[in-house]
């Protein structure tokens, strides 16, 4: 499967996380490409249906400056058939009210546009914050994952490889629900008719990412899951580089 993630750094801090861990964990599930998002043209929108999103959140929810620069024309694009992960840097302690803001606002571009947002992460007790930024989809559960460089670099490690795990499970997960839905035999002779399959829509005449969730409701079901784990509809289904500043 074709992979491109795509992310912005000003000071440094995304991109070391990104050639760190991300680049090796992501080469582990497909093909991937990964550019800076100043350097995106309109047709790499086009060129795959699996997207991994960085971007680092500035003081008070502020996007990181080359997303900002991008931000019109991102909320113009069709996201229908497409599934994005996205993942972000962020100062919990300075700038907790606002923590990692730009995942919950590219996450919901994306979902606004008929996307399919996972890689949805819990918020766990090793998050030291009692506010609600939009990074947040309820109190518990983050839009994608979180990390905080400037506090607690010494988790990103262990944190970018369980999110990799989860987002690993849940493309295979998918694809073997695509699988069996093809091999129906009531489903052989359907030819690109439109069909659904648990709560999904899939395109026969394209690859598997062209199964897009109709809806978006999370709950935490089993406890003794990976922290990681991401649920639907019942079934599996902001960057810091500055000092003592939420710039990443």
């Amino acid at each position: 499967m074709n992979i491109k993630l795509i992310y912005g750094s000003d000071t440094g801090k995304t991109e070391y996380v990104v050639d760190q861990y991300f680049i090796p964990g992501l080469e582990e599930i497909g093909d991937l490409e990964y550019k800076n998002v100043n350097d995106l043209t309109e047709e790499d929108w086009g060129e795959s249906d699996l997207f991994v999103l960085g971007i680092p959140t500035w003081y008070d929810g502020e996007l990181q400056s080359d997303w900002e620069d991008y931000f019109e024309t991102f909320k113009e694009i069709d996201f229908s058939g497409k599934s994005v992960a996205v993942f972000g840097l962020g100062d919990q302690i300075g700038y907790d009210e606002w923590f990692c803001d730009g995942v919950g606002i590219l996450a919901e571009v994306v979902l606004e546009n008929g996307g399919h947002v996972f890689g949805y992460t819990k918020k766990d007790e090793s998050y030291d914050f009692d506010t609600t930024p939009k990074s947040l989809v309820n109190e518990d559960t983050f839009y994608g994952l979180c990390l905080d460089e400037d506090t607690q670099d010494e988790l990103t490690k262990d944190r970018v490889s369980k999110w990799i795990d989860s987002v690993k499970k849940e493309i295979d997960s998918l694809d073997n629900e695509v699988e069996a839905f093809l091999n129906a035999p009531e489903n052989n002779t359907l030819g690109s008719k439109i069909d659904t399959l648990a709560g999904l829509t899939y395109d026969k005449d394209n690859d598997f990412m062209k199964f897009q969730k109709k809806q978006n409701d999370f709950q935490w079901i089993d406890e003794e899951q990976s922290e990681y784990d991401s649920f639907s509809n019942g079934e599996t289904n902001n960057e810091s580089d500055g000092e003592d500043s939420n710039e990443y």
